[in-house]
């Protein structure tokens, strides 16, 4: 393994160690899902670096999150290492995307306190702000027990993700292709002029 694989691998075991809270309260087990995220992010970038050109792998981190996902989706569906398993890769990026998709509600909720029926219970949730005098019915409320599983969810989630990553075979060889319209993605035919180099 090279010394970009190296410390990609490197990085990515670090996104492996979970950021745990002091103490279990709604700004303690919000901000552990957000910087967990940042560990997924982490973990996902190294992935796509190992398998772009040496002057592409600045623009790699620039990308969304969810530009990330979609390069990742499209190299588990064309590069040789991971089209055997496209389909862990699907049922892993369909999660991804459901994480994102929690990640930007935090982003834009808040706690919306209530009480029960029975006018003594207190009742917190998050809502998005534009919800908060919508119809609960209508709206994504997270409870507080929902979220903090939320949280084991993305663990496991990162854990998957390395590992799926680990399992393919020839997995750090850069690609022969495009992602897109990106011309970042390459590799040296076998047979090829120093093709024991990472990248032509």
């Amino acid at each position: 393994m090279d010394s970009d694989a190296a410390a990609a691998e490197g990085n990515i075991t670090m996104a492996l160690r979970p950021v745990l809270p002091q103490r279990l309260d709604w700004p303690s087990v919000m901000g552990l899902f957000m910087l967990n995220f940042g560990h997924l992010e982490l973990a996902l970038s190294d992935i796509l670096k190992l398998r772009s050109r040496p002057e592409s792998k600045n623009a790699v981190i620039k990308k969304s999150f969810h530009e990330k996902i979609r390069c990742l989706q499209q190299l588990a569906g064309q590069h040789p290492a991971m089209v055997a398993k496209r389909d862990q890769w699907e049922a892993l990026i369909v999660r991804m995307d459901a994480i994102r998709d929690l990640r930007n509600h935090l982003s834009h909720s808040t706690l919306l306190h209530s009480v029960a029926e029975d006018f003594k219970t207190l009742i917190q949730v998050l809502c998005l702000t534009q919800d908060v005098s919508a119809n609960v019915s209508n709206t994504l409320r997270l409870t507080f027990e929902e979220l903090f599983d939320q949280n084991q969810r993305l663990a496991d989630v990162v854990g998957e993700l390395v590992a799926l990553d680990h399992g393919c075979e020839g997995a750090y060889k850069p690609f022969s292709g495009t992602i897109g319209d990106d011309e970042m993605w390459t590799h040296c035919p076998d047979d090829a002029p120093g093709s024991g180099d990472t990248c032509c």
